[in-house]
């Protein structure tokens, strides 16, 4: 048999980089869908903040703020991502499906950011690198295991930009 040396100098370095980085995410993304499973949102009435950007969207007639003096709350996040978690409320869902829902996005931002970084003709390791700073990044981790909407925002843009990378290079 070989030994444990021989097996491990036939691995090349970027190729034992790119297994650790996976496998860092792996345990991250357990550890966050053990925490969306068995968490409850941080903030209880979440929710009902936000569905108030809705409502005002809603009475000005569009989803854009009409001068400078509309209600500020306006510009501090969209209210599509509030509208996408009703429909968590209006099926009964529990509080746990939303959590798991951030934990979904946060899942095809990694998708779309590793995708990018392909199209983008990036090295293998370097998207893998830039997929493990990014994903595990305070900001994303919290997103991810959270009712949040910067995550649910960032989602689409990502998806966005991969397909328009995708069209440009066919």
């Amino acid at each position: 048999g070989r030994s444990v040396g021989a097996i491990y100098a036939s691995f090349s370095r970027e190729s034992l980089m790119v297994s650790g980085a996976m496998a860092l995410l792996a345990i991250f993304a357990a550890l966050m869908l053990w925490l969306a499973l068995n968490a409850y949102p941080v903030v209880e009435d979440s929710l009902t903040i936000k569905l108030q950007k809705a409502v005002f969207a809603i009475e000005a007639n569009s989803f854009l703020p009409t001068n400078l003096t509309d209600d500020g709350r306006m510009f501090i996040s969209p209210p599509y991502p509030a509208l996408l978690q009703l429909f968590f409320i209006v099926n009964r869902q529990t509080s746990h499906a939303l959590l798991v829902f951030g934990f979904v996005n946060w899942a095809i931002c990694g998708l779309a950011i590793y995708g990018i970084c392909q199209r983008s003709e990036v090295s293998r390791l370097s998207s893998w690198i830039t997929l493990v700073f990014v994903l595990l990044s305070p900001t994303l981790i919290i997103q991810g295991t959270s009712e949040g909407d910067d995550i649910l925002v960032a989602t689409p843009f990502l998806l966005s930009l991969l397909f328009f990378l995708t069209w440009t290079h066919s």
